[in-house]
């Protein structure tokens, strides 16, 4: 390994330069253990030995360029021997929970101790922090304020250096205007964000400019509830975090006129901005079904998508106009593939009328209210996307009970499945129906093992319900490490 690295600098940069190297093992929870990384000090799961000993050769083989180690994963632990001035380590913070801080809690306490060790061994401690969700780039994400408590507090603990790991090439919403804030927090982290906010807004925006800021502004300060920001996280956990479904929607809902009012560059910001929130809009309507900020309003035992949803997919349809929204998370899941399945699975359902729609079931193990009303609100689940519409049930056996009393009608009985094995997420072997606790019929699936996407594995079978009080499916998987199911729709068809 050091005689690659070694050639590799020589051929490609030469002795003389002045560039700088990181030096990380695999993204893997597990180290090399081979004869000679044993004896530097390596264990299964600390490769800091090994890796250590390569950045000090290099930087003595090398005294005009840079290394850098990293601490994470792996090389988290900090090294027990002094390293050479021209050498480092980048932190990565993904362990540290991503929220308001003021340094007191023990999560800042520990990321502060990880620095001051680091301190004890070099003065070149780059911070390695995230910005964005990355399983969704589309929907606001409010990280400033909570960005320049960490800059500040990185600082206090001895980092001369940070790494804002964004969205890329892709675009992600407010994208600019962040840039614009963390460039000027970098250069002084005591700046106030409401006023940089503020400056940008009112340089690129002369239309929109205080409607932006009002509202940017607000969704940076749900942020500081303290609540913490999810790195990869569906829309409920950003709803929860900050997304508040009124403000939101309000803001959608006006885009249009200021769209139309503004001229040149900014309309055209405005409009791609109003094309990317269109994923937010429908990512809301979809996880509140037919609620008041749902996608569908709800006549019996139907739902039927109401019109603005079409008018949502129309304009996310409008992302090919815009460079880099192609993608919509870190994962490159495409736009194009999304609306294909919001169109297919929510505007064309298969599923007309559910005679369990609406019932309340429970489970074992124990979902919370939010995921088990999902099983039955006639909304299917996107097999694209796990966040997109999937109660995610951990383990390999689940039981659901749904109280029948009243229904008193033969049909079909119909339950969908995501079968996504790169995601520990599989379709179950074998369904079987219990009415009132005596064994009614069994279903057995053959879900392949590793379709390239995630893909809806449907069971279906002939029910008669008459006299019935309660049906409980048994929902038994493959035994294999980390199994979980999901599962997005349960229901009975007349």
């Amino acid at each position: 390994m050091y005689r690659r690295i070694e050639s590799y600098i020589v051929n490609n940069f030469g002795e003389k330069g002045n560039s700088r190297f990181v030096i990380a093992p695999d993204d893997a929870p597990y180290a090399c253990t081979c004869a000679t990384c044993t004896a530097l000090g390596n264990t299964e799961k600390n490769a800091t030995p090994a890796v250590t000993e390569l950045i000090i050769r290099l930087s003595q083989r090398f005294p005009k360029h840079f290394f850098f180690t990293t601490s994470y994963l792996t090389t988290q632990q900090v090294t027990d021997k002094q390293l050479p001035a021209n050498t480092g380590v980048i932190v990565s913070a993904i362990d540290y929970p991503l929220r308001r801080t003021d340094g007191k809690d023990e999560q800042d306490k520990k990321f502060a101790d990880q620095l001051d060790n680091w301190k004890k061994v070099t003065n070149n401690i780059y911070i390695w922090d995230y910005i964005n969700n990355f399983d969704d780039y589309l929907t606001p994400f409010p990280i400033l304020k909570i960005a320049q408590q960490r800059l500040q507090f990185f600082k206090q603990h001895g980092a001369s250096g940070i790494f804002f790991n964004g969205s890329g090439y892709s675009y992600s919403s407010f994208d600019e205007m962040r840039t614009f804030v963390l460039s000027s927090l970098l250069i002084n982290p005591e700046l106030p964000v409401d006023d940089l906010i503020r400056s940008y807004f009112n340089q690129e925006y002369p239309v929109s400019k205080k409607w932006l800021y009002d509202y940017y502004t607000e969704l940076e300060n749900n942020a500081q509830s303290g609540k913490r920001l999810g790195l990869y996280a569906g829309i409920r956990e950003s709803e929860k975090a900050f997304l508040y479904p009124d403000q939101f929607i309000k803001f959608y809902d006006e885009m249009g006129d200021f769209v139309s009012e503004a001229k040149g560059k900014e309309r055209k910001k405005l409009h791609e901005l109003q094309t990317a929130l269109s994923f937010t809009r429908l990512e809301l309507g979809r996880d509140h079904g037919f609620d008041a900020y749902g996608y569908a309003k709800r006549n019996g035992k139907e739902i039927q998508p109401v019109p603005q949803a079409r008018k949502w997919i129309t304009q996310l349809k409008e992302h090919k106009a815009f460079t880099g929204m192609e993608y919509y998370n870190e994962s490159a899941y495409e736009i194009d593939y999304y609306i294909k399945e919001w169109e297919q699975y929510l505007l064309s359902s298969d599923i007309k009328k559910s005679l369990f729609l609406g019932l309340n079931p429970s489970a074992t193990p124990k979902l919370n209210k939010i995921d088990s009303k999902k099983l039955t609100d006639g909304t299917r689940g996107l097999p694209g996307d796990y966040h997109c519409g999937w109660v995610i049930i951990p383990g390999e056996e689940c039981t659901i009970n749904l109280p029948v009393k009243g229904i008193n009608a033969s049909g079909t009985f119909y339950i969908s499945f995501l079968n996504l094995p790169r995601h520990r997420i599989y379709a179950p072997q074998q369904i079987q129906l219990l009415k009132d606790g005596i064994a009614y019929k069994t279903i057995d699936l053959k879900p392949e093992d590793a379709p390239e996407k995630g893909e809806m594995i449907k069971a279906t079978v002939s029910a008669d319900l008459n006299g019935a009080e309660q049906l409980s499916i048994k929902i038994s998987c493959l035994k294999k490490p980390g199994t979980q199911m999901g599962i997005d729709e349960i229901a009975f068809i007349p």
